[in-house]
C-alpha cells in the first residue's frame, strides 16, 4: 500500500532488488574460449609446414588479445558497468577502498589504487579492450600490450570484491 511505502523494511526489499547486478549467466566464456582454441588448432594446423616462417607466438599474442578484448566488451556490458556504478555509490565499508586481490591490496605492494568515477572506469576498460585489439595489428604492439597492461590496473582494481570480475567466480 502507499502508506507502508516508507517503511524500513519496503527500503532493504528496494536495495535488495536493486543490488542485483549480475545475472550469473556465463554462456558467452565457454563459447569465446571454444571460438579460440579452434582459431588456434587451424592456425596451427595450416601452418604445420617446416619451411613456414610464420612466428606462431605473434599468432597466440593476435588470437588471445581478440578474445580478451572480447570478453572484456560481454563482462562488462552484462555486468563490470552494472556492479561498479552501483558499488561506487552504495556506501557500503568495502566501497570506500580500492586495491586487487579479495582485500584491495596496492598494486605489487608499493601503489595505492586511484579511485575512479564509473565514467572513468568505463574509459579505463574501453582504453584497455582498443589497446588489446590494436595489439593485433602490425603496428607497435608492444606498446598497445603496455597500455592494456597499464589500463589493467585501472579498471580491476575498481573491482576488487566482485569475485566474478578477475574470472575467479
Amino acid at each position: 500500500t502507499a502508506a507502508s511505502a516508507g517503511t524500513p523494511d519496503d527500503a532493504e526489499r528496494m536495495t535488495a532488488r536493486e543490488a542485483v547486478v549480475h545475472k550469473g549467466r556465463n554462456v558467452g566464456q565457454p563459447l569465446l574460449w571454444s571460438i579460440l582454441i579452434s582459431l588456434l588448432c587451424y592456425h596451427l594446423a595450416k601452418n604445420e609446414d617446416v619451411l613456414d616462417t610464420s612466428n606462431t607466438s605473434r599468432s597466440f599474442q593476435r588470437y588471445y588479445c581478440a578474445f580478451i578484448g572480447v570478453s572484456m566488451i560481454c563482462n562488462h556490458f552484462e555486468g563490470h558497468g552494472k556492479f561498479y556504478r552501483w558499488f561506487y555509490s552504495s556506501g557500503i565499508e568495502p566501497s570506500k577502498k580500492r586495491g586487487l586481490g579479495h582485500a584491495g591490496k596496492k598494486f605489487y605492494g608499493l601503489i595505492e589504487a586511484p579511485f575512479l568515477t564509473p565514467k572513468q572506469h568505463e574509459r579505463a576498460g574501453l582504453v584497455m579492450i582498443l589497446s588489446l585489439f590494436l595489439s593485433c595489428g602490425p603496428w607497435a604492439p608492444r606498446t598497445f600490450l603496455f597500455i592494456a597492461y597499464f589500463c589493467w590496473f585501472f579498471y580491476y582494481s575498481q573491482l576488487f570484491c566482485a569475485t566474478k570480475a578477475g574470472g575467479h567466480g
